[in-house]
């Protein structure tokens, strides 16, 4: 999923000149297709009502059902960065993407409402590419 919104923002800058934000923020409470995934699975192509932008503008198609909930923010203005979250990578200052850039999360509860809630970020820019996997 992670690659296929990728490619589905790398379309949408080529045609229309940067990239989309979906979501309001980052993480659960903003994810898609359920807020607050969980250990089940959830159907994509239902409309988002808490999303700024809907998914079906990315013409993102999973082949079923999703664990993970994924949210999207993107710039396109040079000198706005998000704010640094606590899991960026050691190292990593989100202040210093250039725009434009989108950041992708992916959240999933694979163990309940108290297990482990792994996640995987892409942060891109016009510079660079980073992929962070956490499966704590």
């Amino acid at each position: 999923m992670i690659s296929q919104i990728r490619s589905a923002e790398e379309r949408f800058r080529a045609e229309y000149g940067g990239y989309l934000t979906i979501s309001s923020a980052l993480g659960p409470g903003n994810d898609y297709p359920n807020q607050n995934p969980g250990a089940f699975k959830t159907a994509w192509g239902a409309s988002c009502s808490w999303c700024i932008n809907d998914w079906s503008a990315l013409t993102v198609r999973p082949s079923g059902p999703v664990v993970f909930g994924y949210s999207l923010i993107a710039n396109n203005t040079p000198g706005n960065s998000p704010s640094q979250p606590t899991y960026a990578p050691a190292g990593f200052s989100f202040t210093s993407l250039t725009a434009p850039w989108y950041i992708i999360e992916a959240d999933a509860k694979t163990d309940g409402p108290t297990g482990p809630s792994p996640w995987i970020n892409v942060f891109s820019s016009s510079a660079s590419n980073y992929l962070t996997v956490n499966g704590d």
